[in-house]
């Protein structure tokens, strides 16, 4: 449920305004279209929200091309090169590779963030998390014909970087494939290999870059709760090991689907989740470790964490990763914010 109820141009008895939302390739409110192709298993919620916060204060957001007048303030979704205000806010919550200061952090009034090792020496910082939570119903079926899934796409990064977890998810696909295992199916992009249709670069990268289809691999999916929802167990593991915030969608789309995580990114995790509703990667000696131990779990136990992630997913230790959460911090500071000179 939305709460903010500032009505900031009603106290400036102004009429409708415009304000910008800056995206790379976001053109004609895609960001905000709940039917975009983008907009799988509902990750855009976010930004509507904010845009319904803002109308409902009298700030009509828009992306760029849509503008026609000066807009009143910039909302930059990851920190972008052309800008169309000096009333500047960025949201920043890519993974700590990709994390970089901005080239004049005094350009921005409030840069939202869950990196506190980059950004929290700035007086702009406002902590927030990776919104992940929206208002589903949680799937409690004990029903699942799937007992091991992992949904990623085939990616590395582009440089060396020894915090990197795409390896690890190589080796469990290794691990599944060379068991010749039925349990485990593997979902996601760029694990086949580009056909002449996907043009000259997919077929360039496809040299450079050869792609072996896993035997374990089962086709893209334009919903993962749909696939989710089916297993019993999902592996999760973040881009890249972090010591700080950095708990991203994987974990909670699982969740929300009743599937047991079996998750690996954040050191931090278990401050913000509780132990019982998922399984922690780093307590095992590889993938076989982990398959023994889940494979030694009894129906019980197992219907005992699908409660306890109901219970944490309903409980207030969960709202930090709400997205209603995320979207009422954002706006409530925006409008904070606007006058300050």
């Amino acid at each position: 449920m939305l709460e903010i109820k500032v009505m900031y141009l009603m106290k400036r008895n102004a009429p409708m305004i415009q304000a910008v939302l800056n995206s790379k390739n976001a053109h004609n409110n895609e960001l905000l279209n709940p039917n975009s192709p983008s907009n799988r298993d509902n990750c855009l919620e976010p930004y509507r929200l904010i845009a319904q916060l803002l109308k409902d204060n009298g700030i009509n957001l828009v992306t760029a091309d849509l503008l026609t007048e000066e807009p009143l303030f910039e909302l930059q979704i990851e920190r972008q090169e052309k800008t169309y205000s000096d009333k500047k806010f960025l949201i920043q919550l890519e993974n700590p590779e990709h994390a970089v200061l901005p080239r004049s952090t005094d350009s921005y009034r409030s840069i939202y963030s869950w990196n506190d090792e980059l950004y929290s020496t700035l007086e702009s910082f406002v902590k927030v998390y990776i919104p992940s939570i929206d208002d589903r119903l949680i799937n409690q079926s004990h029903v699942r014909d799937i007992e091991y899934v992992m949904i990623c796409a085939n990616k590395k990064f582009s440089k060396e970087n020894n915090q990197e977890l795409y390896s690890d998810r190589l080796s469990i696909i290794d691990w599944f494939s060379q068991s010749n295992s039925t349990e485990f199916r593997l979902y996601g992009r760029g694990w086949v290999a580009p056909t002449i249709r996907d043009g000259w670069r997919s077929l360039l990268r496809s040299v450079l870059s050869p792609v072996a289809t896993p035997k374990v691999f089962h086709g893209e999916v334009t919903s993962k709760s749909d696939i989710l929802s089916r297993s019993k167990f999902s592996f999760c593991y973040e881009n890249m090991r972090s010591d700080g915030d950095y708990i991203t969608e994987k974990i909670f789309d699982s969740m929300l689907a009743g599937c047991v995580p079996i998750y690996l990114g954040s050191s931090r995790i278990s401050d913000y989740i509780p132990d019982d509703v998922y399984i922690d990667a780093r307590e095992f000696n590889g993938v076989d470790a982990i398959y023994r131990y889940i494979e030694k779990l009894s129906f019980e136990r197992l219907c005992d964490m699908r409660r306890s992630i109901v219970d944490f997913l309903e409980s207030k230790q969960a709202d930090i990763f709400r997205n209603t959460v995320f979207a009422n911090c954002v706006v409530t500071n925006i409008l904070e914010r606007l006058d300050d000179e």
